[in-house]
């Protein structure tokens, strides 16, 4: 057989089983043609293949890992030995944690890596954070995405051909029949868990799961993308009940001393974390507000849970986020349509501005009762 104008060596060749499982009946074969050498998840060393490690397990990932690192710090044992400015170490490296040590060494105090990663203009030395550089590179991938999801005519001036490949399988693994959209997973923490997303991969599988990096790339771009002049009433009612929760109070507000976080109380009913927000809130036409929901139909779930959340919204022991409160009051929102669709333009769009975080907070709401 010939390959590039050389004949190919068996005996310097290598299978890799694709899924790495172990295949019996392929390696007789390939041992019958003299290939000898086999690899798959069972083998405690990824298979090097162009420099780049080949990994079927964890076991193997965190072989490489280790050689990489070991890489790396004899490369700065090396040049510790050296009489090097600070500015010359941010040359040879930016690796975190052992670029911290190799540009702290010998120096007291030590300085933070928040702040060697400044630019030099703010006191810095433009150090590259490689989690933030890996982010950078996926937000190519997250903003067709987005735009898609607005149907949006700007998406044509990516030149991304393999994106139908991407959107395809993302449609299938973060499909759910509760929630409008895939990319509510990425939005909205609390429906993070294969209740609402049952294709979900599993934890112990995340290193095949190239959404994984997106993930990290949207939580770490996404300002605060809930608030009033962004959201419409279709999505309000779709998030899980977690999403409209205040998770804390400024320590200079009145009630920071009783204010129970609502993961306390939330965590008490198991049931709460199967709800949306459309369970314990319904729309009102004739106030053109959303109301708490008081009286339920007896076949309706978590019937119990939902009245003892209601009770704690009304009571104000769980209080709202900010986004929500103008939906609340009659009139506040005029013309709201709860037969639209719900959609997350508003939501993308606000990602895609990255405006900065403005947190609200007042000393008291309360909110409407339903009928």
């Amino acid at each position: 057989m010939n390959a590039s104008n050389s004949l190919l060596k068996y005996h310097k060749t290598a299978a890799l089983s694709l899924s790495g499982k172990p295949h019996a009946e392929w390696q007789d074969r390939l041992l019958s043609q003299g290939i000898t050498a086999w690899h798959d998840r069972t083998v405690l060393s990824p298979l090097t293949y162009l420099g780049y490690p080949i990994c079927s397990s964890i076991a193997q990932r965190n072989v490489a890992f280790q050689k990489l690192y070991t890489m790396i710090q004899t490369a700065i044992s090396i040049h510790s030995q050296r009489i090097v400015s600070i500015r010359g170490r941010s040359q040879l490296l930016s690796l975190r944690g052992l670029g911290t040590a190799f540009l702290n060494y010998r120096i007291f105090p030590r300085i933070f890596f928040a702040l060697l990663s400044q630019p030099r203009a703010n006191g810095g030395l433009g150090l590259l954070d490689p989690l933030k550089q890996q982010q950078a590179l996926q937000w190519r991938w997250a903003c067709p995405l987005l735009l898609d999801t607005m149907q949006s005519s700007l998406l044509s001036r990516y030149t991304v051909p393999s994106f139908p490949y991407l959107a395809y399988p993302l449609k299938w693994l973060y499909f759910s029949s509760s929630l409008p959209h895939p990319l509510c997973y990425f939005l909205f923490p609390s429906a993070r868990s294969s209740y609402w997303f049952p294709h979900i991969p599993p934890v112990a599988q995340d290193y095949l799961n190239p959404f994984v990096l997106l993930l990290s790339c949207l939580s770490a771009f996404a300002p605060d993308i809930f608030d009033p002049g962004s959201i419409d009433e279709a999505i309000n009612l779709s998030p899980p009940i977690h999403e409209i929760c205040l998770p804390k109070l400024p320590t200079n507000h009145p009630d920071s001393s009783s204010f129970i976080p609502p993961d306390q109380l939330l965590g008490r009913p198991p049931g709460s974390k199967h709800l949306v927000v459309n369970d314990v809130f319904h729309y009102d036409a004739e106030l053109q507000a959303f109301r708490v929901r008081l009286f339920l139909a007896p076949s309706a779930r978590h019937l119990i849970v939902i009245k003892r959340l209601a009770n704690m919204i009304i009571s104000q022991k769980l209080r709202l986020q900010p986004f929500l409160r103008p939906f609340c009051f009659p009139c506040a929102v005029p013309l709201l349509d709860s037969s639209s669709p719900s959609t997350l333009r508003p939501l993308c769009r606000r990602l895609l501005i990255s405006s900065p975080r403005r947190p609200h907070y007042s000393h008291s709401f309360s909110v409407p009762r339903g009928s």
